[in-house]
């Protein structure tokens, strides 16, 4: 039920922080990150957020990490547009520093994602047929643990 929850919701990460920073700031901020990784996009679509905030402090003030920024579409295909266009380009840059853009999972589906990534990896890309070839190669602690996530 998370995962329809959170389908609009984009995850910004490392995006440094500024004092007095409000939801104006954010979005002023997200425009300059499309605008300058992606400036057809721009062009093509009206990237409107429906939410932009920071997620709430965890853990010491005085993290190293800036706290990610979430970002809730009024419509679904425009995070993929801007997720497609990500992938494109490889590197994404804000004022010149390496930053991630990520979709907003719940826990459990992003556990279920580093599985899979973990096997296709493991098995040189075979995780991506759907048949019992998906686990030749693998050890048999990971495909219990597999299946013991997929039961969740």
């Amino acid at each position: 039920m998370w995962d329809y929850v959170k389908r609009p919701n984009l995850r910004l990460i490392g995006v440094p922080e500024c004092d007095g920073e409000k939801e104006s700031k954010l979005e002023n901020t997200l425009q300059d990150i499309i605008q300058e990784n992606f400036p057809k996009l721009a062009k093509q679509v009206k990237i409107q957020p429906q939410v932009i905030q920071r997620t709430p402090q965890r853990y010491s003030s005085r993290r190293a990490t800036p706290r990610h920024i979430i970002v809730r579409f009024t419509r679904v295909e425009t995070k993929e547009r801007i997720l497609r266009a990500a992938r494109e380009k490889g590197q994404i840059t804000h004022k010149g520093k390496p930053i991630r853009l990520t979709a907003d999972l719940s826990a459990e589906a992003g556990l279920w994602v580093r599985l899979v990534l973990t096997i296709s990896v493991t098995t040189g890309g075979a995780a991506a047929h759907s048949d019992t070839r998906i686990f030749s190669g693998v050890p048999k602690e990971k495909i219990n643990l597999i299946f013991f996530f997929n039961t969740l």
